[in-house]
């Protein structure tokens, strides 16, 4: 009865693990579901905003720490962006640079530290390259990526030049970027990397879907060993085991054969006691 209970749990076993699986699996679907993709808005996100980073020259190979500061003009949706780089005012609404102000950011082209935090998979967007103007960027992925000991859940977009931009996915703003020039002409480009910012970037939730990959593989080994231990038992494997025996090699890890063990002295048998001499008939005497 006891091993009828015990095979009969080993079967039941998988089911417990598909249920197992599926509930990751709505714990995973639950936690994509919960990142928001509300476009950003300038005058309740961007106003005052200071966003450090490491700009680096690819023609020089020097870097600096520069930043922007993002300032609402209270006409419409124009900031005037102090920058590092090149000061410009921006149209938050549709990203584009009205006003280059004679700097590096050409008029017409697009804010490159914003792109908008719906885009998905395949979604064009066009970013301004310094010196240059716009880009096309498309959004080839979503993935996540650590800056600063941080994890960012992050828009992967590239150019057909080359260019690589990380944005991340609840705000919109740029984590790191490589812009190449499609021409020689402006240098062979720059990278910028954020160190930090006034607005609050949420971390990605690499920890729990870290632990939700662990369980799941523990539960795979679990139910893996399960099938294993329930095939040797019908097969009666166990049974075979334990009444084999494996032989002992021959030889040492030194490669020596060991010694031979010295047999026991035998018990020397006892030397048998003398039989009593029998005594000598006297010779009879003829009879003369």
């Amino acid at each position: 009865m006891t091993k009828r209970m015990k095979i009969s749990g080993l079967k039941s076993f998988p089911t417990i693990f598909i249920l197992f699986f599926v509930t990751l699996t709505l714990k995973t679907q639950t936690i994509s579901c919960n990142v928001s993709h509300q476009t950003i808005h300038a005058s309740t996100i961007m106003d005052g905003m200071n966003y450090n980073y490491t700009y680096k020259d690819f023609s020089t190979g020097a870097s600096q720490t520069a930043s922007e500061e993002f300032n609402y003009m209270g006409d419409g949706e124009k900031y005037s962006v102090s920058s590092t780089l090149g000061d410009r005012i921006m149209n938050n609404a549709t990203r584009e640079i009205v006003d280059d102000l004679g700097n590096g950011f050409l008029n017409g082209s697009h804010e490159c530290f914003l792109v908008p935090s719906n885009a998905s998979v395949g979604l064009l967007i066009n970013i301004s390259v310094l010196l240059e103007g716009d880009q096309p960027f498309m959004v080839d992925t979503v993935t996540t990526l650590k800056v600063s000991g941080e994890r960012y859940r992050c828009y992967r977009l590239e150019s057909p030049s080359g260019s690589v931009a990380f944005y991340e996915q609840r705000t919109g703003l740029l984590i790191n970027g490589t812009f190449v020039h499609s021409s020689m002409d402006f240098g062979p480009g720059y990278s910028i990397e954020m160190k930090n910012t006034t607005v609050t970037i949420p971390p990605a939730p690499g920890d729990d879907m870290e632990t939700l990959i662990i369980a799941a593989i523990i539960g795979a080994g679990i139910l893996a060993f399960s099938i294993i231990l329930s095939h040797f038992r019908k097969k009666g494997g166990l049974s075979r085991l334990k009444g084999s025996t494996i032989p002992s090699s021959s030889k040492t890890r030194g490669g020596q054969k060991p010694a031979k063990p010295v047999p026991a002295c035998k018990e020397a048998k006892p030397v048998p006691a003398c039989k009593e001499a029998k005594p000598v008939p006297a010779r009879e005497m003829e009879e003369i």
